[in-house]
């Protein structure tokens, strides 16, 4: 799974946030 920033490097950090009750993730 690449980087949601730069779609190349391979992500690291994954955060899962709820916002107005919609899951939404995040791959850095």
């Amino acid at each position: 799974m690449n980087c949601d920033v730069c779609q190349d490097n391979p992500a690291t950090v994954y955060l899962t946030q709820i916002v107005k009750g919609e899951m939404q993730k995040v791959n850095l």
